[in-house]
């Protein structure tokens, strides 16, 4: 019993040192070794070290897991049932210039079905309602996004990846990536698709342009480009595929933010909320630097030091930390400030 103790204190001292150890999640190469070659990444664990190294340390190293509360539950499932629908609604539509309420309701009720959403109890009545009204308006407004863009430009936008699962070891200096994109569509002129392309993450809410996208050092949308331009040189033969936007869209609110090609700016311009416009000059200028700090992130990850961040991101004057790892790190400004 005593030697428990004098652990447990000795691991205290640790804790409360001015120095970084292992309980701070400084592991070492060693340590880290499960991010080995075989190891493969996605977009939202990147993003997730970038956010909080502490946090990827506890789920994919110590590979702890904490049941996120009802809340989050239940959103995650409309989420779901969101995605699930479009993706139905989408495949194999003749016009998605014109909204189509009956097909919506078709394939919202087999995606209901295939969920467990079979009651006729009041409650489970009146949450299909909402998630087809949700889903109404944002097609409403996607149909009138897309007529709108054919009326600029003589084209047409069509999906042509819905829920596409990728993989790639080449890419990211042979690192393995793997990612689903919500939808990719493409541009037609006529019959001929022309190899002008825009990538769409759905989000439930407006997600950030470009701007934050630099300063929180996001990586998931240029993942995708990565990953879709490679996919459609070798699924449509062409030479140079050309993406014009990567866009977060907001399925709640209808509307999209995130990168556009300056030139094709009154194209995009319905929907358009938060924006920022790059130059096609400088485009693929932004996606190198981006695919390049993916390869520098995942570096670092191989270093094994996956201390405390200097400002926790889930900390709320108003409402105190969100985090629910936090009885775990027990981040302390002032102490991390101190750390070497």
């Amino acid at each position: 019993m005593a030697s428990v103790v004098k652990r447990a204190h000795d691991i205290e001292e640790q804790r409360n040192s001015r120095r970084f150890t292992n309980y701070d999640g400084r592991i070492g190469p060693e340590g880290a070794r499960r991010f080995d070659e075989d190891y493969c990444f996605s977009p939202s664990r990147l993003n997730s070290f970038i956010y909080c190294p502490f946090k990827f340390f506890v789920e994919q190293v110590l590979q702890v897991r904490v049941e996120d509360d009802e809340d989050v539950v239940r959103a995650r499932d409309r989420g779901n049932l969101y995605h699930a629908i479009l993706k139905r609604y989408y495949e194999g539509c003749k016009d998605v210039h014109i909204f189509d309420e009956e097909r919506l309701r078709e394939k919202a009720e087999g995606a209901f079905n295939e969920a467990g959403l079979t009651d006729d109890d009041i409650a489970t009545f009146m949450y299909k309602d909402e998630i087809l009204e949700v889903l109404k308006r944002f097609l409403i407004k996607d149909a009138a996004y897309l007529s709108g863009y054919s009326e600029v430009t003589g084209k047409m936008l069509q999906p042509h990846f819905l829920e596409k699962s990728f993989f790639d070891d080449e890419i990211f200096d042979g690192l393995k990536f793997y990612a689903r994109v919500d939808r990719v569509d493409l541009e037609y002129d006529g019959n001929r698709p022309t190899g002008r392309f825009i990538i769409y993450d759905y989000k439930t809410k407006n997600s950030k342009n470009l701007r934050r996208c630099l300063e929180d050092r996001d990586l998931q949308l240029i993942i995708y480009y990565h990953l879709v331009k490679k996919a459609l040189i070798k699924d449509l033969g062409l030479p140079d595929p050309e993406c014009i936007a990567l866009l977060y869209y907001s399925i709640e609110d209808a509307g999209f933010e995130g990168i556009i090609v300056d030139e094709e700016r009154k194209a995009l311009s319905k929907n358009r909320g938060n924006m920022d416009t790059v130059s096609r000059s400088n485009f693929e200028f932004v996606m190198d630097y981006f695919k390049n700090l993916a390869v520098h992130v995942i570096r670092d990850i191989k270093k094994g030091d996956f201390v405390l961040p200097k400002k926790c991101f889930s900390y709320n004057s108003f409402s105190g930390y969100k985090c629910k790892y936090q009885n775990v790190c027990r981040f302390d400004a002032t102490r991390v400030l101190q750390m070497r």
